[in-house]
């Protein structure tokens, strides 16, 4: 599994057990130079209690952590599999350090996911490119992956109506009724994806 090669960042090396230790011991530890350089909160990892169940985190080779607790935690894996949890990179943290912008981790992300980080217009939109790197060759589709920070339902519902985007989230419970009734529109129904809307029809080549 590869990390994201960008403008900023060309990784040499592979996901590995290190990248783990890094990302757990930013949440864990209140000294790490990261915390330091930007202020910020984990709350997801605080309110489950993992900041004090941990007890530690070891690496016992390249590709294996064994993480150690203080009291049984059946749900641990589950709670992992959680975005708070997604693994940051080790070498792009050390690169970021030696230029002494720790604080552009939290605007400049590298991950190993299906989507690239382009940029972020603050409170607008956030852009993504389709990862051509992925670990699952021919599945990422998508080529530009587009983010509108669009808070109000009814605004988003206009959105998608007029397909200026093609998936929205928590539409109005008002709503509905009047969006089972547009062909155009796809409602799954069931847990969570009741909630979400999409456009049978769009450029598969860019998702908004």
């Amino acid at each position: 599994m590869k990390f994201h090669t960008t403008s900023y960042f060309k990784p040499t090396r592979e996901f590995n057990a290190d990248d783990v230790i890094f990302t757990f011991d930013r949440m864990l530890n209140p000294d790490n130079a990261f915390r330091k350089a930007y202020p910020v909160a984990f709350p997801y990892f605080t309110d489950m209690g993992l900041d004090k169940n941990i007890a530690k985190i070891e690496k016992l080779d390249p590709y294996t952590v064994r993480f150690t607790l203080n009291a049984i935690n059946a749900p641990l894996l589950q709670d992992l599999a959680m975005p708070f949890a997604s693994i940051q990179s080790a070498q792009y943290a050390d690169q970021l350090l030696n230029a002494g912008r720790a604080a552009d981790i939290n605007t400049q992300p590298i991950g190993t996911g299906p989507f690239v980080f382009n940029s972020y217009q603050k409170d607008a939109v956030i852009r993504y490119d389709g990862n051509s790197d992925y670990w699952q060759p021919g599945t990422v589709k998508v080529r530009k992956l587009v983010f509108s920070i669009t808070p109000d339902a009814a605004v988003r519902l206009q959105k998608l109506r007029q397909n200026e985007c093609q998936v929205m989230s928590y539409p109005r419970p008002a709503d509905i009724a009047a969006i089972k009734t547009n062909g155009d529109i796809r409602l799954p129904s069931g847990g969570w994806l009741q909630s979400r809307l999409s456009r049978l029809q769009h450029d598969p080549q860019t998702t908004r």
